[in-house]
């Protein structure tokens, strides 16, 4: 009987290495495809509370285009001084929680809100920042307004983002 010897895969190390390179690029571009195209707005903010991300649809609901709120404080661009639940949610975020309210109303925005609040995480897990990702409030919701808190962690790198803007 003849044995035949089974087909092994030649390791390329150069070509790997290329792979391994395109990798995470392609994941870029396809994140920020996901958050451009998005039907929800999304803001994130640094440590400093700076925003460090703004789409589309946050620019349609704030009225503040992205090149305004980059760089400044969530609390100059979104956030009001009325509005003390959602302030609230910021810093939760910063601490490691994840917060919904539904129904929210912000002081400068004409629309009430279902928002989430969540921090955003470096690999290793310490939070760099948070985001927050607001739509219209459902319907059936207006006037019920109910904060959840959570403890789950945010899977979102924040170095990903960073490579967005």
């Amino acid at each position: 009987m003849q044995v035949i010897e089974s087909f092994k895969p030649t390791y390329n190390p150069a070509r790997a290495a290329q792979a391994s390179l395109r990798e995470p690029f392609w994941q870029l571009d396809l994140l920020k495809t996901f958050i451009e195209n998005s039907g929800d707005g999304i803001t994130a903010f640094d440590l400093h509370l700076n925003c460090v991300l703004w789409n589309p649809v946050m620019e349609r609901l704030s009225g503040v285009n992205a090149n305004q709120a980059m760089g400044r404080s969530i609390f100059d661009t979104l956030l009001g001084p009325q509005d003390l639940d959602a302030r609230e949610s910021v810093f939760a975020a910063l601490l490691g929680r994840t917060v919904t309210l539904k129904s929210e109303s912000l002081e400068r925005l004409p629309i009430r809100l279902d928002s989430f609040y969540s921090p955003l995480t470096d690999p290793l897990g310490a939070i760099n920042g948070g985001i927050v990702i607001v739509r219209p409030a459902s319907e059936g919701t207006h006037g019920v307004h109910t904060p959840e808190f959570s403890l789950s962690p945010s899977t979102v790198d924040i170095d990903q983002l960073d490579n967005l803007r």
